[in-house]
C-alpha cells in the first residue's frame, strides 16, 4: 500500500477531474455534481495520505524521477507537516467553494462557454490539482512550473466569473503575478544563504527535543511575512503605482536581513 504513488494521485485526481468535467453531458447540475464529487474524493485521498504521515518522519512519501537530466530537474514530490497542513487545507476549502456557488449563476456569463458551470467547475479542480502540487514539489525547478501553471486557471477564474471590471483586473493579476514570479526564483536563489543561516542557528540554538517547533516557528514566520508584504504590494500597485510598489517586496527583504543578521549577532554575545 505504501509503494503507490500517493502524492502523484493526488495530484492527477483533480486535473484529470477537470479534463473530464467539459465533456459531460446533461445539465448544469450533473456537471456540478461531477466536480463536487471528484473534490470529495481528492479529499478522502488526502486523508489517506494524513494517516499515513509520521509527524516525528520529516519529509515522507517521497517520489523522485529524472525530468531534465542534463540541468539535473526531477520530478520530486514529498510532504512534511507544514506541506500536509496546506494540502489538507486546501482539499477542505475545495468542495466549500463548489457548494457555496452551486446556486450562484449569476456570476455565470449568459450563453458563453468561458462563463458556465462546467468551466467554472473545471477551473476550479485545474486549479486545486496545481496548488497541491505546489505544496508537494520538492524540486525548485518543478516547484516554479507548477507556481507559474497556477496562475491559467486563477486567470480565467477572475476573468470568466469576477464582478465588474473582472477583465482588466485578470490581466493585472497575470501581468504582475508573472513577473512576481521571476521574481521569487531569483529572489529565492538570493536570500537562500540567509534561510540556510537562520535554519543552522534554529538548530544549534534548540534543544533537540525542541527542534521540529522551532523550525516550524521559522516556516511559519516566513509565510507571515510573504503573505502580508504580498497583499500590501497589490494595495500600493493601485494607490501609488507599479514602480512604487516594488519597493515593498525590497524593504522587506532589507528587513529580513537586518533581523537575521541582530539575531545572529545576538546568538554569538550569548553564546560567548
Amino acid at each position: 500500500m505504501s509503494d503507490l504513488p500517493w502524492l502523484s494521485l493526488l495530484v492527477l485526481l483533480p486535473l484529470v477531474g477537470a479534463v473530464a468535467v467539459p465533456f459531460v453531458r446533461g445539465s448544469a447540475a450533473l456537471t456540478k455534481q461531477v466536480g463536487l464529487g471528484v473534490s470529495l474524493g481528492t479529499l478522502a485521498l488526502a486523508v489517506a495520505v494524513a494517516l499515513q504521515y509520521d509527524v516525528d518522519g520529516g519529509m515522507q512519501l517521497t517520489e523522485t524521477h529524472d525530468w531534465i537530466s542534463a540541468f539535473g530537474v526531477h520530478y520530486a514530490l514529498g510532504v512534511d507537516g507544514l506541506g500536509l497542513l496546506l494540502v489538507l487545507l486546501t482539499v477542505v476549502l475545495v468542495p466549500v467553494v463548489l457548494l457555496a456557488s452551486w446556486r450562484d449563476d449569476e456570476g455565470y456569463l449568459d450563453g458563453g462557454a468561458q462563463g458556465s458551470p462546467a468551466a467554472f467547475v473545471a477551473w476550479t479542480l485545474a486549479l486545486e490539482a496545481l496548488s497541491l502540487a505546489v505544496f508537494l514539489a520538492t524540486d525548485v525547478f518543478l516547484f516554479y512550473v507548477v507556481f507559474e501553471a497556477t496562475l491559467i486557471p486563477a486567470y480565467f477564474l477572475v476573468g470568466g466569473f469576477g464582478r465588474a471590471g473582472r477583465s482588466a483586473a485578470a490581466v493585472k493579476f497575470l501581468m504582475f503575478q508573472l513577473a512576481g514570479g521571476l521574481v521569487l526564483l531569483v529572489g529565492g536563489a538570493a536570500i537562500a544563504p540567509t534561510m540556510i543561516a537562520t535554519m543552522s542557528l534554529t538548530e544549534a540554538t534548540m534543544p533537540r527535543s525542541r527542534l521540529t517547533e522551532g523550525m516550524s516557528v521559522v516556516q511559519t514566520g516566513l509565510v507571515a511575512g510573504v503573505a502580508p508584504g504580498a497583499t500590501l504590494s497589490g494595495l500600493v500597485v493601485d494607490a501609488a503605482g507599479a514602480s512604487t510598489a516594488y519597493l515593498v517586496p525590497l524593504g522587506a527583504g532589507l528587513l529580513a536581513v537586518l533581523a537575521a543578521q541582530t539575531i545572529t549577532s545576538g546568538a554569538g554575545r550569548a553564546g560567548s
